[in-house]
């Protein structure tokens, strides 16, 4: 498997953290849960991504449980987290470009 540039991991990782503001800024409806044990208002984001030859990286996401079947599955990696009204969107996005890039090496094994 083709290896990203750390260029397009920056990119990626600056791409999903402007996701995540976009959605808190959106608003996460009182009534919305990630999981069934959450408390808080919150919502699930999941990220799908694909490295090309090149190097850069394709994805796609979905918020909430699709069940597998939405724009962020059909990717080589992906990563979920729950967003809530307070969290940092930078940190998450770190969470997820991290998961996504270690599954990524795993895969080139």
């Amino acid at each position: 498997m083709t290896q990203p540039t750390m260029q397009s991991l920056n990119k990626f990782q600056s791409q999903v953290s402007d996701l995540i503001r976009r959605i808190m800024r959106d608003g996460i409806p009182a009534d919305s849960r990630a999981t069934d044990e959450d408390d808080s208002p919150s919502v699930l984001l999941s990220v799908g991504a694909t490295v090309r030859r090149d190097g850069t990286i394709r994805f796609g996401y979905q918020t909430g449980d699709n069940s597998f079947m939405g724009d962020a599955y059909g990717h080589q990696t992906f990563a979920i987290v729950s967003i809530y009204p307070f969290s940092s969107p930078t940190i998450l996005a770190e969470e997820m470009v991290n998961e996504i890039d270690s599954q990524i090496a795993e895969l080139s094994l």
